[in-house]
């Protein structure tokens, strides 16, 4: 038997009394096929795309066949879960935070299937930021600042960074080393401050702010 796509050639000898002066008469050249499989194209998320933490993904493909299409099922990082029947196609869902693969595999009304490029998209939780405690000081002493940043690691790509900064007060303020999240900080005049500590993992930027009172000497 011919397989789908194949050629089956048959060849058929008519043999009669009569003798045509073209010779005997064949029939060849038969081709059976179930058709091609389903063009798909998986169109959400974007390849590259950034998702935050406790939103859904937009899983959606556009899928075609002229038998129709069955349905259309979902690879995560290679394993099925989810799938739809209905264009277009799609399919929402929420992750913890990490990098992930996504394909569509469409299916065909005459059961054959077609799988879509993959896509690559990453799920980031925001930073989490303490400036820490107000304090209290009297010129010309330093106050230490004990400032904490967690993060998820997300974007692998990205590099978490930090940086102090002032946000409002009377004078000038002069950190020890504004990128770490404890450090020192001076003051060039008394009056209330209130400093601010920022950080960033390429994909979101939080802050928080601490207040710090400083008296004359």
């Amino acid at each position: 038997a011919a397989s789908n796509g194949q050629t089956l050639r048959l060849r058929y000898t008519i043999q009669t009394d009569y003798n045509p002066p073209f010779g005997n008469i064949a029939l060849e050249a038969v081709t059976l096929s179930n058709g091609g499989p389903p063009s798909v194209t998986l169109t959400s998320p974007v390849n590259g795309s950034i998702v935050s933490l406790g939103q859904m993904v937009n899983a959606t493909a556009s899928a075609t066949d002229p038998s129709g299409i069955s349905q259309v099922e979902y690879l995560l990082n290679g394993s099925p879960f989810g799938q739809t029947t209905t264009a277009p196609y799609s399919v929402f869902f929420g992750v913890p935070s990490g990098t992930y693969s996504i394909a569509a595999v469409a299916t065909n009304a005459k059961g054959i299937t077609n799988t879509s490029t993959s896509a690559t998209f990453v799920v980031n939780a925001e930073p989490t930021v303490s400036a820490g405690y107000n304090q209290s000081i009297s010129l010309p002493a330093l106050v230490t600042l004990y400032g904490s940043v967690s993060d998820d690691g997300q974007p692998a790509s990205a590099t978490l960074t930090t940086s102090w900064s002032k946000v409002s007060g009377p004078g000038t303020v002069s950190f020890g080393n504004p990128t770490l999240p404890v450090t020192t900080a001076s003051f060039s005049s008394e009056g209330t401050y209130v400093l601010r500590l920022t950080a960033n993992d390429g994909a979101a930027s939080v802050s928080s702010d601490v207040s710090v009172g400083v008296n004359s000497s």
